[in-house]
């Protein structure tokens, strides 16, 4: 995996809509760029709760938001791309001990509407697709592992914004999946096989801190956030090597906390 040239690829993107945006914009539409730096931890379980792994790290971020006010609230969509490797400690598929990095590289795309609820309260609704390149990387007794993972998600948050005060608003939402598939492979040694995502589950916790404005920007924001996914273990398929069927594969389940911040600029 070489994460540099897709990472390029797609930071390419949303700079080009935003300059399309700001050229085009009205008093009524906001765009805003996001940078973030989150710790991500990542715990994978067998039968009877087993650990299997654990995977930790820095992850950072860049999103690209574009808000419209409509009627009663505000329509909004983005893209945001994050480019990071985590630690890697548990076992490989057959059970043996493994220390090694994960590389990720995840593109979101989302949309959605906020309705206000009179001056102080709003409620958002919101959906995303979200795909995840995840790369066990090999050592010297254990074959890698690519997996790509492809899943819907549906969210709903309600804010509240505060009447004084450093903090702006504080907002909780709630997200979970629809469908998903997950396809693993490593070469020489599992042929590609396809698998079903069992259910995720979730909720974030996060709040924007007004620092000001600076030259191009109206507003420059601090956005802490603490968020938690479970999902549920996957059906097993069966996997192949060279078309002959050696056993069967699944996803585990899975829980992963992620706690950090990120500064918006918005135009």
């Amino acid at each position: 995996m070489q994460p540099s040239h897709p990472l390029l690829r797609w930071l390419a993107c949303p700079l080009l809509v935003a300059a399309a945006t700001a050229a085009l914009a009205e008093q009524a539409t906001i765009v805003s760029l996001g940078t973030g730096l989150r710790y991500r931890h990542v715990e994978e379980s067998g039968a009877r709760g087993r650990r299997l792994l654990t995977e930790r790290g820095l992850a950072p971020g860049l999103d690209l938001e574009i808000g419209h006010r409509l009627g009663a609230g505000t329509l909004f969509g983005g893209i945001g791309v994050r480019d990071y490797g985590l630690d890697y400690d548990g076992q490989s598929q057959a059970g043996r001990p493994l220390e090694t990095r994960s590389s990720y590289f995840e593109n979101r795309l989302w949309a959605g509407y906020r309705f206000a609820l009179g001056e102080r309260w709003s409620l958002g609704m919101r959906w995303e697709r979200s795909r995840v390149e995840r790369d066990i990387r090999a050592t010297a007794a254990v074959a890698g592992l690519e997996e790509r993972y492809s899943q819907d998600w549906a969210a709903i948050g309600l804010r509240h914004r505060l009447a004084g005060g450093p903090v702006e608003w504080v907002e909780a939402e709630w997200h979970r999946s629809i469908g998903g598939t997950l396809r693993v492979s490593s070469p020489g040694v599992i042929d590609r096989v396809w698998i079903p995502l069992g259910a995720s589950r979730g909720f974030s916790v996060s709040a924007r801190i007004p620092l000001g404005a600076a030259g191009w920007f109206d507003h420059i924001d601090l956005e802490p956030g603490l968020s938690r996914t479970r999902s549920a273990a996957s059906p097993s398929r069966s996997w192949r090597l060279g078309g002959v069927v050696q056993g069967t594969i699944n996803e585990p389940e899975r829980d992963e906390w992620q706690l950090g911040a990120g500064l918006r600029l918005s135009w």
